[in-house]
């Protein structure tokens, strides 16, 4: 895919190049030659890049002189194409070294997750763990638009020192309220997790429905072949 997406700024053009995988859209512009906008879904910038760059196929169509003022990749193309295929196989190694799940699984999580801002407009963040990732590393992270410009990192590697460091088994759901909204630590045996950021119109009861919902999902797809 890298191939792809360097011919517009090999030949200096300008425009819009829609990559479809079937089940994803990437969307990247071109001025002179130089991508200065990348999105996939809900997904921007460097973040857009990266999941471009774990297309394995697809359908693409690039229209002349289409444009946008919004830039949103603010390097060389050719440095941030290297970049996103650093951090590809990064992410790549990641996923192999845990042990724990298979490609087709980590697909399928993957899609969920990344539908479920798509289904639940309230929630501007969601993340899902491995106990076998490092700490700060999920296996998959998506935000809302409004949220992208808040860093996670500090935030995640805590909670996930605290389900860590839980002195009993498991616990099954934590709930933690601010002025701004709700946060849920949500837990599956121990070794599946996910956190969840809600805003303050959703209500706890709501909230614990769907995440329960949610997680019956989750477990059947664990339950189909993900662990090895």
């Amino acid at each position: 895919m890298a191939e792809l997406i360097q011919i517009p700024i090999s030949t200096r053009k300008t425009g819009l190049l829609v990559i479809n995988d079937g089940k994803d859209e990437a969307r990247l512009y071109y001025k002179n030659g130089v991508m200065i906008h990348a999105a996939a879904n809900e997904l921007k910038g460097m973040d857009a890049l990266i999941e471009v760059i774990g297309f394995q196929k697809g359908d693409f169509e690039f229209r002349a002189g289409v444009t946008t003022s919004e830039i949103n990749i603010d390097m060389d193309s050719n440095a941030a194409i290297l970049n996103a295929l650093k951090a590809f196989d990064e992410r790549r190694k990641l996923d192999e070294d845990s042990g724990v799940y298979n490609l087709d699984f980590m697909e399928l999580i993957k899609q969920r997750m990344k539908t479920l801002i798509r289904e639940n407009p309230d929630f501007g963040y969601v993340a899902f763990f491995s106990s076998k990732t490092p700490v700060g590393k999920p296996v998959f992270e998506q935000k809302r638009k409004e949220y992208e410009s808040l860093d996670f990192e500090g935030w995640v590697k805590f909670c996930q020192e605290m389900v860590n460091a839980y002195p009993r088994k498991s616990f099954t759901r934590v709930f933690c309220e601010d002025a701004e909204g709700i946060l849920v630590i949500a837990t599956m045996g121990n070794k599946y997790h996910f956190f969840v950021l809600a805003d303050k119109a959703v209500t706890w009861g709501s909230l614990s429905m769907r995440l329960k919902k949610l997680t019956a999902e989750l477990e059947r797809i664990l339950g189909n072949g993900g662990e090895r």
